[in-house]
């Protein structure tokens, strides 16, 4: 790609067609060869600005990769809270719960309330049990792809 090469060759060999006269027929050569480039078309400046390039956008690459892991953790991050926060909520609603399904109990064994009214607070109760399952999987998952993503 840039200046003038030396390159240098020999060649040695025999005819022997005919075994006759062989001393006539062993020959060989020595020689160089000097190639000087004049003009290169600028080809050196254009290597060297597509050089530049590459290596600008390598950067603007790796400055954008980590913003976006920024951008990722943070948002990781801010959902972790909220979902801790719900889960906060949410065991301050089930002891709710539990405190009126004894209320309840106690209302149906002295028969204040219908069964069906006992059935639908256990029956609110397991589903806000279940959604506290639910919200803390999410959780568990959340942070899992936090440390992966923090790796």
């Amino acid at each position: 790609m840039g200046g003038s090469t030396l390159q240098e060759f020999t060649n040695t060999g025999v005819n022997a067609v005919e075994l006759s006269h062989i001393n006539h027929k062993i020959g060989a050569s020595v020689g160089l060869h000097l190639d000087i480039p004049i003009y290169d078309g600028n080809r050196r400046k254009y290597m060297l600005d597509q050089y530049k390039l590459k290596k600008e956008n390598l950067e603007r690459y790796k400055k954008n990769d980590a913003v976006k892991l920024n951008n990722d953790l943070k948002a990781l991050h801010n959902q972790v809270d909220a979902l801790q926060n719900q889960m906060i909520l949410l065991n301050k609603q089930l002891d709710q719960y539990a405190h009126i399904q004894e209320i309840y109990k106690e209302k149906f064994v002295q028969g204040q309330v219908s069964i069906v009214d006992y059935l639908n607070v256990i029956q609110n109760y397991k589903s806000n049990m279940y959604t506290k399952l639910q919200a803390q999987t999410n959780l568990w998952l959340l942070k899992s792809q936090f440390n992966y993503t923090n790796w």
